[in-house]
């Protein structure tokens, strides 16, 4: 954490690196709101999400007669942040001729929104996050090496929960309390075998599953104290990927069996391909916006403010 502090009160440009929901975004968050950036925007741009013409406007900004469409001057996000903090989250996923634009605006301090003549300053700070890690990327090419090496001046890798699970018991309790609290519920904590499941369970969705999970047993529990009952039928039975909302007495309707089933093929395909989205859609048989999308169905990923806070990226750093 020592190391954290000192990098967020300096510029320097930061690489996160780790699987999908280990606490990356929210420890970004966290290194903004140490630094003396932290009064000002902190905005996120997901690469993976959006189309490459679609990012270049959303990151680079664009101005009018731009393309069809385009009535109107619109900044991007480089621009709106002003003085604050960009994340690149998912920069892996970057298109190479947007990654060339990227690697001027890192290495010069300016860009140009589509179709204008003259650059604008870069004033933000820059933190690029990535699921997968990027040497291996850059090696078969689907990386420039030069946008790496200006963006890992200095690189965190929070580990997966699997790895930390003395950490599982901590970020439980301080779920079941936040989602209590909002929902006017007293609850007592958990039983003791509700937690030796969680901690014996291997999180392929870590932190934020691990938050989704006990936002749904919040839900289903009727007593004061969390029970081996309301747990995800994989977590009773001690292996799997749980997701689907289970009725009260745990027995899965046919539709929630087909999604539990959907949801285990997804995350095979995942942990095949190192938590590559794009090779995972293409053997899946579906576009990587529709894996996106699948994903952010069944919680495996969330929209920036949703993310992981910034009190449980501590929980992600060794």
């Amino acid at each position: 954490m020592g190391q954290i502090r000192r990098v967020a009160a300096q510029d320097t440009t930061v690489l996160l690196t780790g699987e999908t929901g280990t606490g990356k975004t929210g420890l970004a968050r966290y290194i903004h709101e140490l630094s003396p950036r932290r009064a000002e925007p902190f905005l996120v741009v997901d690469c993976a999400a959006l189309s490459g013409g679609i990012i270049e406007s959303e990151l680079f900004g664009h101005v009018k007669g731009a393309f069809t469409g385009a009535d109107r001057d619109r900044p991007g996000k480089l621009a709106a942040a002003g003085t604050g903090t960009v994340l690149l989250d998912e920069v892996n996923a970057l298109p190479l001729h947007l990654q060339s634009k990227l690697l001027r605006a890192v290495g010069e301090r300016r860009f140009e929104p589509v179709g204008a003549v003259q650059p604008l300053p870069l004033r933000a700070r820059l933190i690029a996050a990535s699921n997968v890690p990027l040497e291996p990327e850059v090696a078969a090419g689907r990386f420039r090496a030069d946008l790496y090496y200006r963006l890992n001046v200095l690189g965190f890798c929070p580990p997966p929960l699997r790895e930390r699970r003395e950490a599982v018991a901590p970020l439980a309790v301080r779920f079941l309390e936040e989602f209590a609290g909002r929902n006017g519920l007293k609850l007592g904590g958990f039983g003791p075998e509700v937690l030796e499941a969680l901690e014996g369970y291997d999180w392929p969705g870590n932190v934020r599953e691990l938050r989704n999970v006990v936002e749904r047993m919040v839900a289903l529990c009727e007593g004061p104290e969390v029970v081996t009952e309301v747990l995800p039928p994989a977590l009773r039975a001690g292996g799997g990927a749980p997701r689907a909302a289970a009725g009260p007495r745990g027995v899965l309707t046919l539709n929630e069996s087909r999604e539990e089933a959907e949801l285990e093929r997804i995350n095979e395909a995942l942990r095949k391909h190192g938590n590559n989205r794009l090779r995972a859609a293409a053997e899946l048989g579906i576009s990587r916006m529709g894996l996106y999308k699948k994903l952010h169905k069944y919680g495996l990923i969330a929209q920036a403010e949703n993310d992981t806070a910034p009190e449980d990226a501590r929980a992600a750093v060794p």
